[in-house]
């Protein structure tokens, strides 16, 4: 035993070079009464007093570390606020701009745009039922001209019997010169009305071939592109249903879009909510973190305050508090790695959800982006331009055709209405016949029987005028229905629609391809504001490696309490719980939360447990400073995880029983080989007392030591 000498010259014990082994030594020589009590005292002391500043350094670096920590939960706060902000801004753009696909009011673009193609594929229709019917109209003329062609015999027929009875009236007047006098004249315009009908007979002959040879050359072109303009109107039928098909697979990708995109948005609130509550666990550690200073500072004040004869019970008090508080602690550590793997989780989580967000957009644009022999055509907004730049294309043969055929059907129709002009000859040339047969039968009367055959001339004539007056009649019927089929054969006002249609569809892809831009444009904002996201949310995530830096100055504060515990359970064993009741009540009376309510709860369970398996008797009164091999054990060296049902913040799952048998999550009784008070040991005057007598002047070196 190493020997110093104090300033009167009485040699002591030098407590830092004295070894377990021979502290022991010295302790059962006391027992034997080999050291004298004051000697012994000496040495406790010192070993308290180290062990009370050791308890104070502790305390303090538990104290730093809960508010050290604090700006670093405020930050990662800060940065989640801003993160949370910007995707949810990211969020509303992404709906606001698929809902502009899905939008389907009448002024929206691609309903507006459904409505003008399913216009412009009726307007071919009417077309390519107008062309069909200017057609069947071209083949009636033709036979009316036929018929047309046929009048020009009957009006060579009656212009020669017009010349005949000229001849006639002629050769009659010459009898005598009173007829002379009143024929020679009306021989005369007999014989010019003839040649008049002959003339028109003749322009009707060339009319009629020249209008046949006109109607049978545009029958057979506009049979030819009524073909040319049928196959478009198959292939409109099915560009039609080719774009009404894109058209639908936009709204679909674009409700599908806003749909997944609120998914998107909720998981990531519900993320951004568990980030939350891992952050609001700040101020949970911080209060339970404080009760555990608090009760540190308590230990320190009794191990300076309390007089001799409480140095029994204040040792098992430290002990039995000091138990508890490691476990609180543990409990802690334990609850801030789970907040770091939570929030870990919740981060990566958010960052797919924006990612994820950022495709959908570019899905809208591109439905295949990952492919690598794609191109601008796979968009829906490319095939659905393609196929409306093909439907214009189609509106714009049709319009050309439609106008060839307007231009084939007026040219009939002009040659229809100069043939009429004949009619209107033919009329007045039979009103002038019948006019010189009335003249005749009245001038014929005046010659009596002189006159005789000049009035069956005059007869004859006038029967003539008859007949043209109902070949006439006949003939303009004939004539009244090519007027009527001319009428009939015009397109109206059919270019005008066709163009207008045209006109509205250009707008519509106008405003299909300004909603396009602004898809790519919002896909490519996207995607940098997604980037610049997931660059934040890499970046916090990595700023939370200070709760695994916070666990392990925790966990070092743990390994050293915990040998401080082991200390103390060197100097007691057993169980007395008359004497903690008080202190164990002070430091419940501080509680603010459920876990720590819940910690206590087990470990005072356990007491009682503990002291009723190891069959211990409370009132024992031996002390024993050392285990008999010298060992110490962790009296408590369970884990209790996160208690899930806080006072005021909801950090975890609720769950449906917290008994304390299966508080743990794993159904284990934490009460089980825990060893939670020591009992008092005799009281140190009882020590000194029975080894009185064999003290030595020598050994008498400490009696005036006293602990506090």
């Amino acid at each position: 035993m190493m020997l110093m000498s104090p300033p009167n010259g009485n040699p002591q014990i030098d407590p830092t070079k004295i070894s377990p082994r021979r502290l022991k030594q010295t302790l059962a020589k006391i027992f034997q009464g080999g050291l004298s009590a004051g000697r012994f005292h000496f040495f406790a002391a010192n070993r308290l007093l180290k062990l009370n500043d050791r308890i104070s350094l502790l305390r303090e670096s538990i104290a730093q570390t809960a508010k050290g920590y604090e700006p670093h939960f405020l930050g990662l706060g800060r940065e989640l606020q801003s993160i949370y902000s910007d995707a949810n801004t990211l969020t509303k753009q992404t709906i606001q701009t698929a809902g502009q696909i899905n939008d389907d009011s009448a002024d929206s673009p691609l309903p507006r745009l459904r409505e003008q193609i399913q216009i412009s594929l009726n307007g071919l229709k009417e077309c390519q039922n107008g062309i069909i019917n200017n057609l069947s109209n071209l083949e009636e003329q033709g036979q009316q001209i036929s018929v047309l062609s046929r009048t020009s015999q009957e009006l060579e027929k009656i212009a020669l019997f017009l010349k005949v009875t000229a001849v006639n009236v002629g050769i009659e007047a010459t009898r005598s010169e009173e007829a002379i006098q009143m024929f020679s004249l009306t021989a005369g315009e007999i014989g010019a009305l003839g040649k008049k009908i002959i003339t028109v007979s003749d322009n009707i002959e060339r009319d009629t071939t020249a209008a046949a040879k006109v109607q049978n050359t545009i029958h057979h072109e506009i049979s030819l592109k009524q073909l040319a303009f049928q196959g478009y109107g198959l292939d409109a039928e099915a560009t039609v249903k080719k774009a009404v098909g894109n058209i639908e697979l936009l709204v679909r990708n674009a409700m599908t879009a806003m749909e997944q995109t609120a998914g998107y948005a909720k998981s990531i609130a519900a993320q951004t909510g568990e980030i939350v509550v891992g952050i609001q666990f700040h101020d949970n550690m911080s209060q339970r973190l404080e009760h555990v200073v608090e009760t540190l500072e308590e230990i320190e004040t009794s191990f300076t305050s309390a007089s001799k004869p409480e140095q029994t019970e204040r040792i098992i008090t430290a002990h039995s508090l000091f138990t508890l508080q490691a476990t609180q602690l543990r409990q802690v550590i334990n609850e801030i790695d789970q907040v770091y793997r939570q929030n870990a989780v919740a981060f990566e989580n958010i960052k797919q959800e924006i990612e994820q967000i950022a495709l959908v957009l570019r899905s809208l644009c591109d439905p295949t982006p990952d492919r690598e022999d794609r191109d601008s055509s796979t968009s829906p907004f490319a095939h659905l331009k393609t196929s409306l730049d093909h439907l214009i294309n189609l509106l714009s043969q049709g319009q050309k055709i439609t106008n060839e055929i307007e231009q084939g059907v007026e040219q009939a129709a002009s040659t229809s209405k100069r043939l009429l002009t004949y009619m209107d000859l033919i009329n007045a040339t039979a009103f002038e016949i019948k006019v010189q047969a009335l003249n005749a039968i009245i001038k014929a009367a005046h010659l009596g029987e002189k006159g005789n055959t000049l009035v069956v001339l005059a007869h004859e004539m006038n029967n003539l005028s008859d007949t043209t007056d109902r070949f006439v009649s006949e003939v303009s019927q004939v004539y009244r229905a090519m007027a009527a089929q001319t009428e009939l054969g015009s397109m109206g006002d059919t270019s005008d629609q066709n163009q207008l249609r045209g006109s509205n569809l250009k707008s519509a892809i106008t405003d299909i391809e300004a909603i396009s831009a602004l898809l790519d444009t919002t896909a490519q904002n996207a995607t940098a504001q997604a980037t610049a996201l997931t660059d934040a949310i890499i970046k916090t995530s990595d700023s939370m490696t200070f709760l695994s830096e916070m666990s392990d100055r925790l966990g070092g504060n743990l390994a050293e309490a915990e040998a401080i515990i082991a200390q103390l359970a060197e100097w007691c064993h057993g169980v007395n719980t008359t004497t903690m009741d008080g202190a164990m009540a002070k430091v419940a009376d501080r509680y603010t939360m459920d876990q720590e309510r819940l910690v206590h709860h087990r470990l005072t369970s356990a007491e009682s447990s503990s002291a009723q398996d190891q069959g211990i008797d409370a009132a024992t009164d031996e002390v024993l400073w050392f285990d008999e091999d010298g060992s110490t054990s962790d009296p408590i060296s369970e884990e209790i995880t996160p208690y899930k049902e806080a006072d005021n913040i909801v950090l975890f799952d609720n769950v449906q029983d917290t008994s304390p048998a299966e508080a743990t999550g794993n159904g284990e009784d934490l009460t089980a080989d825990v060893l939670f008070f020591a009992p008092p040991g005799p009281p140190e005057e009882n020590i000194i007392a029975e080894n009185g007598e064999n003290q030595t002047e020598e050994e008498d070196l400490g009696t005036n030591v006293e602990l506090f």
